[in-house]
């Protein structure tokens, strides 16, 4: 038996959430007016501006979260959104029964869920009346309105550069193309000013996880693929930290996507592409996730499977007998198309183990016989007596790294 060199080697991944609450060192300033509201007749004014509203299209997303929600609200936020859309700061909601606790939600809702408003200011103020209903909201912006508009068109070049290339695909291929986009062309970084917006993420090609969600959101918007962006934190032995993510719509079924998590910080030169977070359940993505389903964003219950890369792509061991064959036949698809990378996931906790019991372990593991078989069946000549290995228990995947001579 020839000797075995090198063992398996674990690789230093961390997985940052990096995202910080839009609202939580910012209050708004509330001007009272002092006024008292009186109920009044409709006038033709009033009329002229319900129907303005009423002609307003908020973006899929923000429409999605608002579905349930009464006329006046809705007629709010379109409001709101009209003006963020035009670079406006002042917004006239009187008439619309905005109470002063309702502004910071709709405002959350529409930065969060209009993935083109990248350059709303986290500060705003607003007027209200005795009896507490807002008059006028007052938005603030990071940029005038001439270096929004030029910022907005590099933004949709940027994603429709990205979507053309899915032209012809199945939504399937298209979503898997826009997630391997942000992937391999954005790194994770918060020193751009713009790294909480879709323009970081597409165009600057630095972000941290509100970046990457609503760049997402953006192509699968543009590639006509239901997507919607979620709030929540992260779970890790440091703590909890706010974070941002997405669900999409494939087949009638719902799933997590978490580009950012999906791009690790990590030792490995280049980076590469992984899919621990991509068209996951809600059960497997609260074993490190938790949902803040609060204010207007309640996001949708995620239990489709069929869509999961791992299960699509024939890389989900379901049984400990069938472990070995999966991982030399993954492989060696792997190297036969010059890569390098390549990743299984286990069923559950049970399966997991064993592999990492009985193949990745001991004095002379099992996965370099699989090597050896991967490199047979291939045809391909790699390194077969060495490897890396990249583990992720909370998802129960596994990713074998290989080399050329």
């Amino acid at each position: 038996m020839k000797k075995r060199t090198a063992a398996a080697l674990i690789a230093a991944i961390i997985a940052l959430s990096g995202c910080s609450d839009f609202f939580e060192d910012e209050k708004p300033k509330e001007v009272s007016t002092g006024e008292v509201t009186h109920t009044q007749s409709p006038t033709d004014t009033d009329t002229s501006a319900a129907e303005a509203l009423s002609r307003i299209e908020l973006p899929p997303a923000a429409a999605y979260y608002l579905k349930e929600e009464d006329a006046k609200t809705v007629s709010a936020c379109k409001a709101i959104y009209d003006a963020m859309a035009n670079s406006r700061s002042s917004v006239d909601l009187s008439g619309l029964d905005v109470m002063r606790d309702d502004v910071d939600p709709m405002i959350m809702l529409l930065v969060s869920a209009c993935p083109r408003l990248g350059c709303v200011s986290e500060s705003y103020s607003y007027t209200v009346s005795d009896g507490g209903r807002v008059k006028t909201l007052t938005i603030n912006y990071t940029a005038d309105a001439e270096e929004i508009a030029k910022m907005d068109e590099e933004l949709m070049q940027a994603a429709q550069e990205i979507v053309a290339q899915g032209e012809g695909l199945t939504p399937e291929e298209r979503a898997q193309l826009y997630h391997d986009s942000l992937v391999l062309g954005c790194e994770y970084s918060d020193e751009s000013p713009n790294c909480y917006s879709a323009y970081g993420c597409l165009v600057e090609g630095k972000a941290v996880c509100e970046g990457y969600s609503k760049a997402f959101l953006l192509l699968c918007e543009l590639g006509d693929i239901d997507c919607l962006t979620v709030l929540g934190d992260t779970l890790e032995e440091s703590g909890s930290t706010p974070h941002m993510w997405n669900k999409l719509n494939l087949g009638g079924e719902w799933y997590n996507v978490d580009v950012t998590w999906d791009d690790p910080i990590s030792n490995i030169e280049g980076g590469y592409l992984r899919y621990d977070y991509y068209n996951i359940t809600d059960e497997e993505l609260l074993r490190d996730h938790s949902f803040d389903d609060s204010g207007f964003i309640r996001s949708p219950e995620a239990l489709g499977t069929a869509c999961n890369y791992f299960s699509a792509n024939g890389l989900l061991i379901t049984e400990t007998d069938a472990a070995a064959e999966i991982m030399t036949d993954a492989i060696a698809d792997t190297v036969s198309k010059g890569g390098t990378i390549t990743e299984v996931k286990a069923a559950d906790g049970d399966v997991y183990s064993w592999v990492c019991e009985q193949i990745l372990s001991g004095d002379d593991p099992a996965i370099f016989d699989i090597l050896d078989d991967a490199a047979e069946q291939s045809g391909t000549a790699f390194v077969t007596d060495s490897y890396t290995v990249l583990k992720n228990q909370s998802q129960n995947t596994i990713a074998i790294m290989t080399s050329f001579p």
